[in-house]
This record gives C-alpha cells, sequence and structure tokens, in this order.
C-alpha cells in the first residue's frame, strides 16, 4: 500500500490479527479506500460512513466485515483498530400497543465455527420491497413512528415476528455500530500501531518471526545471541525448517516485543 500524501497507515495489534483473515482480493479493496482517502479529503465510496462516536472515525463495510480507523490529517496518520464481522443483529424488546415481543440478534461467525442463528429474515414474497420481518426476540431503542409502524404478527406455532420498514431496521444497525466503534475505539487505546506493510506481509504468508524481527531491527545475530541460540537456529526457524520449542518460541517472542500467539 501507497501511504496518501504525509499520512502514514498503520493497525492495531488487535485489528492485524483479523486482518489475516481477509482474502487478498478483499485486502486490495480496503487499501484501495484508505489510499483514497488519504489522498482526496472529498473521497467518497458506497459503503465508507463517518463514525458519530469517534473523532475523525470512518467505518467502511466490506462484505460481512467492517473496518473501523481514524483518519488525523494534521499528525499524519491513519489508524485501523478494528477489523470486525459487522453487526448483522442485536437484542431488543418491541412494543406495539398491548402487544410485547423480544428479538434476539446475533453476529454472523465468519470463522466457520458453530454458533447461534441469525434470526433475522427478509421476506419480499407478500410483504413489498419496503418491509424486513424479524422473528423472534429484537427490542427497539424507540417506539415505531406513527408514519410507520411496527406491527407483530404471530407465524406457525407460536413464535412471535416483527415487521418493521427496512430504513428503520438499517437505522437501527447504524446506531448499534456506531456504539460499538466508540467501545472499540476506547478499549483499543494504548495498543501497540504497526506499519500496515508489516500486516500485509504476515498475511501474504511470510515468517511472522522475520517480519518482526525487521520490524524491530534486529538482526538474526542479534536475535540468536538474546535468546541462547545460534544464528543457524534462528535462521532455520524463519525459513520453516525448524519448529521451535515453546520454550524457544517463548524467548523470541519476549525479545520481540510480542505474545506468542502473533508467533503461531
Amino acid at each position: 500500500m501507497t501511504d496518501g500524501p504525509h499520512v502514514r497507515v498503520v493497525i492495531l495489534k488487535s485489528a492485524r490479527r483479523r486482518w489475516n483473515q481477509l482474502t487478498p482480493e478483499q485486502r486490495r479493496k480496503v487499501q484501495d479506500v484508505l489510499d483514497g482517502l488519504a489522498a482526496e479529503p472529498g473521497f467518497r465510496h458506497n459503503e465508507l460512513r463517518p463514525l458519530k462516536s469517534v473523532r475523525r472515525g470512518f467505518r467502511f463495510r466490506l462484505g460481512v466485515w467492517r473496518i473501523l480507523f481514524t483518519l488525523d490529517r494534521r499528525a499524519g496518520i491513519l489508524e485501523i483498530f478494528e477489523v470486525n464481522p459487522r453487526v448483522e443483529c442485536i437484542p431488543m424488546k418491541a412494543k406495539t400497543g398491548r402487544h410485547t415481543t423480544t428479538l434476539n440478534i446475533v453476529r454472523p461467525d465468519v470463522a466457520g465455527h458453530a454458533g447461534p442463528l441469525t434470526l433475522v429474515d427478509v421476506d419480499l414474497r407478500d410483504r413489498g420491497p419496503d418491509m424486513i420481518t424479524v422473528s423472534t426476540d429484537i427490542e427497539l431503542p424507540h417506539p415505531p413512528s406513527e408514519a410507520q409502524p411496527a406491527r407483530l404478527e404471530t407465524t406457525v406455532g407460536s413464535t412471535d415476528v416483527m415487521v418493521m420498514p427496512i430504513a428503520s431496521y438499517d437505522a437501527i444497525m447504524e446506531a448499534l455500530e456506531d456504539h460499538d466503534a466508540a467501545v472499540s475505539y476506547k478499549r483499543t487505546r494504548g495498543e501497540e500501531a504497526f506499519p500496515l506493510e508489516l500486516a500485509n506481509r504476515i498475511a501474504d504468508g511470510e515468517s511472522k518471526i522475520r517480519v518482526f524481527r525487521e520490524h524491530r531491527r534486529l538482526t538474526q545475530q542479534a536475535l540468536a545471541d538474546t535468546i541462547g541460540k545460534s544464528k543457524a537456529y534462528v535462521s532455520e526457524i524463519e525459513a520453516g525448517k525448524k519448529p521451535g520449542s515453546v520454550e524457544v518460541i517463548r524467548r523470541i517472542a519476549e525479545a520481540l516485543g510480542v505474545d506468542m500467539d502473533d508467533l503461531v
């Protein structure tokens, strides 16, 4: 990635770990947007939005992913502070007249592990293109407007559903994502920032030990001396010829100022 004029692009530690899960094509698309915004203050993209809750913050959506970052042009730093699946659902409670229902809303599981199912279902067959059906369990942050009231209906069995305009649902999702962004931004203050180039090298499959060693400006010999091993030993680990024992990896992580998880 080429940084924009006088803008250095960095990624925080927790975001870097998720960055590895993006495909090369996804990373390229994100980088194109970051480059465009860094080079042009008026840059626009359909999936790029400013964050209300984070000063100089932005959110970029890419499929199920959301990339949160700040851009401080005066300091010349674009900081990616979160790379995560974007919010698809939220837990809320809905009231319409005498009726009350609760709706469970969950996040997508992009890692492929078993998890709770998303209970949001779009049904355009009977309700038209401007309505969305949400099945059991969502709590609206405010009552539905009189102009566009939500309504409860009973489907097969005892399952309650709530129908609301898609625009209202989207507004709820935007508000939740903005809230989550503020929480994430606060949580990540104090995390170490790395050049995005470092994250890309690791994502492309380079030796993590070599990448971090070079980032710390250490030679193989200097690292070997620190962990009590030979330069040849370090070279073989970086080349993938030796796995290295748990104790050796622990020493390397300590010498490089990273967690063991960052090296395996």
